[in-house]
């Protein structure tokens, strides 16, 4: 039996047929074992949410580990347009939701208003899925950039695009507007960070008091539903930063 490790001393494992048995051989980018060290193994690319569900334990800092916010339509417009110090203009919304960019459903959200500014809200159709996904390797979605350059892109540039959502799949039109995505985006990640009942750093400050004092009492289960949320908050933390650079 071998415990998974995503990264490090990671070992191959095969069955040796003459010797009726399992055989641990490091990868050649391991480095070396030492005394009393384990020899893990790769379970394979998981994010913490399987790791958990499946098989009871969180990794830190697992590289293949992802956050999914809410669908775009649920972000909050109007922070982000002040964040970034442009308004997003008329048709926009629309154009977006007809390229499926937006998620699936109509919330009550900033997103969901008609030309007027006002609330357009659907009773019927209120699915919440098609979330953001955030990954440790790749950062936002890359649809989701392609969404907010549509959203943030001047008039001029948007008519030069012909009113295309797809022509910024790969670039914005501008560094201008580039920088203006990026604090837009910023603003909604901070902005899911917020909204959490707790913060990372007392998530963090909570679980150095219960590994140095034996007075605080914890389950398993609670010990772990606090690393998988400090896990997730440290996906968005890093994402943030590097948006901030």
């Amino acid at each position: 039996m071998a415990n998974h490790q995503s990264l490090g001393n990671v070992a191959d494992v095969s069955f040796e047929y003459f010797g009726n048995a399992y055989s641990l051989a490091l990868t050649g980018s391991s480095p070396p074992i030492a005394a009393s060290q384990s020899v893990c193994i790769s379970y394979g690319a998981r994010s913490n949410d399987q790791w958990l569900q499946y098989y009871g334990f969180c990794e830190s800092d697992c590289p293949h580990d992802v956050y999914v916010m809410p669908p775009l339509r649920e972000w909050p417009l109007e922070q982000m347009e002040q964040a970034a110090g442009r308004a997003v203009a008329a048709g926009r919304l629309q154009a977006l939701d007809r390229a499926g960019l937006l998620g699936f459903g109509r919330g009550n959200s900033s997103m969901d208003r008609d030309e007027s500014g006002s609330d357009a809200l659907d009773e019927n159709n209120a699915n919440t899925e098609g979330g953001v996904v955030v990954t440790r390797t790749a950062g936002l979605d890359p649809a989701v950039w392609q969404a907010l350059r549509a959203l943030f892109c001047t008039e001029r540039e948007w008519s030069a695009a012909s009113e295309s959502v797809g022509s910024f799949a790969e670039s914005s039109p501008s560094s201008a507007t580039e920088s203006a995505v990026r604090v837009a985006a910023a603003c909604a990640l901070q902005w899911e960070l917020d909204r959490k009942a707790t913060s990372l750093e007392q998530d963090v400050a909570l679980q150095q008091r219960l590994t140095q004092s034996k007075a605080l009492d914890m389950s398993t289960a609670e010990s772990l539903a606090l690393q998988f949320r400090i896990e997730k908050k440290t996906l968005l933390q890093e994402t943030l930063l590097e948006l901030s650079k």
